[in-house]
């Protein structure tokens, strides 16, 4: 599903970070206007490091982005927010960051200090506050996080219900809840208790679905993370118009699959020329497998037998019989037909 997991997830998880601090410059405002070669560069700088499947190469690039975002937040926090009055130590890069010059650091400065940036801020705290639950798992994810859990109880990953990921996931150290997440869990148990003998998963209204009072986002499930659909966890038949978008897409590749073998007939079909603008070589269907030096000394051959064909026609004319000889062009000088000098050469260039 292209989730990252293994022991090698915490090293990647590491190298992504070194990559963000280090190879994507500080004064890009946003994740998205970071050219795609230098994302295609990040891409091949991990694949020189690691073997990561194709399929998780937009896990890992997103990965680099959160990376980034996170960097940017800590160099405000640190460097920029503990200074606003304090010229000196504000506008000197930390010796800690070696790779940032200064004066990409002023840049940096004067545009976290700007207003539009401000207001950013200010509406991502508000969204950041209307999550109550709170994720506490770190670099372990829930793929290390269903390991443990399969471990414990000795059941495999299919048979253990989401909703005791999200709950597991939002444990804290001392092995309790936080306000907000402990009256989630105790909805949970309410409706196992309710429902323990009658109640049946209705694809994406689960017990957690109905417990958090919404259903799981696309691509974004909550408690089993990034990159796991509906349809992969609840093995849900695909609608309709994906359906059909799908026969539209094998219905356009027969169509292609087509065109291209009607053009390949088309050519075999073609006769071969000779250099010249027009042959009276006679096209035989043999040849067309045989090797271009093959094809012209069978076409010096007819030649051959046509010239010494030519003489005994001249001789069977009647003496009182009028010789035709071809019109051509008056740029190239008349040669008599039987001319000895006339060789194949002259023959195919005239």
């Amino acid at each position: 599903m292209g989730v990252l997991a293994e022991e090698e997830a915490t090293e990647l998880a590491s190298f992504l970070g070194v990559l963000a601090h280090t190879s994507v410059s500080i004064l890009y405002s946003d994740w998205r206007k970071v050219p795609p070669e230098t994302k295609k560069r990040l891409w091949k700088s991990v694949l020189g490091r690691f073997i990561v499947h194709p399929i998780s190469r937009k896990q890992v690039i997103q990965s680099i982005g959160t990376a980034f975002r996170n960097f940017k937040y800590m160099l405000t926090k640190n460097y920029i927010w503990r200074f606003p009055n304090d010229k000196k130590k504000l506008y000197t890069p930390s010796i800690d960051y070696p790779q940032i010059k200064r004066h990409v650091w002023i840049k940096f400065v004067d545009e976290r200090l700007s207003e539009s940036v401000e207001k950013i801020s200010r509406v991502n705290k508000n969204r950041r506050s209307l999550n109550k639950c709170n994720y506490r798992l770190s670099r372990k994810g829930y793929v290390g996080l269903m390991k443990e859990i399969c471990a414990e109880s000795g059941l495999s990953k299919d048979l253990i219900d989401r909703s005791e990921i999200w709950k597991r996931a939002r444990m804290l150290k001392n092995l309790g809840y936080d306000l907000e997440t402990e009256q989630i869990i105790k909805k949970l148990e309410k409706l196992k208790e309710d429902q323990k003998d009658s109640f049946t998963s209705d694809a994406k209204n689960d017990l957690l679905a109905q417990a958090l009072g919404k259903l799981p986002r696309t691509g974004h499930m909550q408690g089993l993370g990034k990159f796991i659909s509906g349809s992969n966890y609840f093995h849900t038949i695909r609608g309709p118009i994906q359906s059909e978008r799908e026969r539209d897409l094998d219905a356009w590749k027969k169509l292609v699959d087509a065109q291209l073998q009607e053009i390949c007939r088309e050519l075999k079909r073609t006769p071969r020329h000779s250099d010249v603008g027009s042959s009276t070589f006679p096209h035989n269907k043999d040849i067309d497998n045989d090797s271009e030096e093959d094809v012209h000394q069978k076409k010096r051959k007819w030649m051959s037998s046509q010239k010494e064909e030519q003489p005994r026609k001249n001789e069977e004319t009647p003496k009182n019989a009028t010789a035709v000889v071809p019109m051509k062009s008056s740029a190239i000088p008349m040669k008599s037909a039987i001319n000895d000098d006339y060789n194949d050469d002259n023959e195919l260039h005239a």
